[in-house]
């Protein structure tokens, strides 16, 4: 550097903020070259520990806020500006804490993981009350990723945030500490060890070729179907793991899968694709999943699709059946079954999907879904879960990824009554109106009176299911075989 550019370059750090903006606005205009050498200056005083005042607090704010948000300023000199004014400014307010100023004048944001988590916290309360301007949304993500501390610690803070592009990262951060907490009690609600009660015998269904159809792993089937092709017309049944009548008849089981309310699993963990079963694997196993060349209750929703296909329900009743095949996705979509008849059959039934998807007016209960009724895998659950959704009196919805009292598609889940709670419920309501099952009044009016809790229950169990999933290590601490 030479002589000049030394001297130009003391005399503008001897300068005070306002002084120095002024030259340099006057100079330059507010453009890359002024926020270099306000970065400078700024990197200067924290080096130096030359304190702002009150004043030169907010004049940097303002001017740092207004950079933020100027397009015309390349994103690294933005960055790097707004981290050293926030811990300029940090700084000059815990000025009677000096261990702390000396850790912050060492370590810019990026870094702020070095310090004890004491002074992390010190450091984010002091930037969210004093330097808001500053944290854009690079730097106060990395804070909070930094942060150690408990959900109700950040969440007295929330009222300093006053910018929507900062809440989502802060939301999202408290609500991962909250799963956290979450998923601990999850693995400490005790399972029922009970004796199952008998199950009701119901007429068997023969000779029909059933299948399920699942992601590769699945040890938890919850429905399957079976397909017929007469004069050119479908005739499609789906089959659903009787569950609500096992749980009105087990009620220490159902107050359990009702506590869980959605089966969790994270597939990076050995052994067993579910982690957290909503229904207790052992009772799964030996009553409920639609394992192959296994004896069952199940509910059956008949449809009839004609050559046009027009969707009809025929019928719906409880049977008994035997499943034929459990087969995965993979092979369902690649044809690999070594059987005639499943051949056949899933042939048929993605001939009768395409033919489906392509008649828009015979879907109109289903144009939220449409492209998954040209596909195998989907149809099923597709066509059942809205048949209830549009049937029912009273049903817990789906829309926007979150349960709700209210849809305008009028989606419920009920095809999956081994995972997620919702689907008992929905299916208990409808069953229970159809006259199919004797359900106690006792818990139609408990799901009257308390269906806001209800759902707000589910859709946290939800929440914490999506963590799950993708948390490992967090759960890990909790997997137990």
């Amino acid at each position: 550097m030479s002589k000049n550019n030394k001297k130009d370059k003391n005399k503008l750090t001897r300068l005070s903020l306002d002084e120095l903006l002024w030259r340099l606005k006057a100079e330059n205009g507010i453009n890359n070259t002024f926020w270099n050498k306000v970065r400078e200056y700024v990197y200067y005083r924290i080096k130096t520990k030359s304190f702002l005042d009150d004043f030169e607090i907010e004049l940097l704010n303002k001017y740092v806020g207004e950079m933020i948000n100027d397009g015309r300023i390349a994103i690294p000199i933005r960055d790097d500006v707004s981290k050293c004014s926030t811990r300029l400014i940090v700084m000059s307010k815990n000025t009677n804490n000096p261990k702390f100023v000396e850790s912050i004048s060492k370590y810019d944001i990026d870094c702020i993981g070095s310090l004890k988590p004491e002074d992390i916290k010190l450091f984010f309360e002091t930037a969210l009350k004093y330097s808001l301007a500053c944290l854009n949304r690079k730097s106060l993500k990395t804070i909070l990723n930094s942060l150690v501390c408990d959900a109700s610690y950040l969440e007295s803070l929330r009222s300093f945030i006053k910018e929507e592009m900062h809440l989502d990262i802060y939301d999202r951060k408290i609500n991962n500490l909250k799963q956290k907490c979450d998923i601990s009690e999850v693995f400490e609600i005790e399972i029922p060890n009970i004796v199952v009660k008998s199950m009701k015998e119901l007429p068997i269904i023969e000779g029909k070729n059933i299948l399920t159809v699942d992601k590769p792993g699945t040890k938890l089937f919850d429905s399957a179907f079976s397909i017929d092709k007469k004069d050119g017309v479908y005739f499609f049944d789906v089959y659903i793991s009787d569950v609500p009548s096992f749980l009105l008849k087990n009620e220490e089981v159902l107050k359990y899968a009702y506590e869980i309310g959605t089966a969790m699993y994270n597939s990076q963990l050995p052994d067993e694709y579910y982690k957290v079963n909503m229904i207790p694997s052992e009772m799964s196993k030996d009553y409920l999943s639609l394992n192959k060349n296994e004896d069952r209750n199940v509910i059956v929703f008949s449809f009839c699709i004609d050559n046009k296909g027009t969707i009809q329900l025929v019928n719906i009743s409880r049977n008994r059946i035997v499943v034929d095949h459990n087969i995965d996705t993979k092979a369902i979509r690649g044809f690999e079954f070594n059987n005639p008849k499943t051949d056949r059959d899933v042939s048929i039934c993605k001939e009768m999907c395409r033919l489906v998807s392509k008649n828009s007016g015979s879907i109109d209960y289903a144009l939220a879904h449409r492209k998954r009724l040209g596909d195998v895998v989907a149809f099923p659950s597709v066509i059942v879960n809205y048949h209830v959704g549009r049937n029912s009196n009273l049903a817990i919805y789906r829309e926007d990824g979150k349960y709700t009292i209210n849809s305008e598609h009028k989606y419920a889940h009920s095809v999956t009554p081994l995972r997620k709670f919702a689907s008992d419920i929905n299916l208990t309501l409808y069953l229970s109106q159809l006259g199919l099952i004797d359900c106690p009044d006792k818990y139609i009016h408990y799901i009257e009176d308390n269906m806001d809790s209800i759902i707000e229950h589910l859709n946290q169990r939800e929440n914490l299911c999506e963590y799950f999933s993708t948390n490992y290590r967090e759960v890990k601490k909790y997997y137990k075989k």
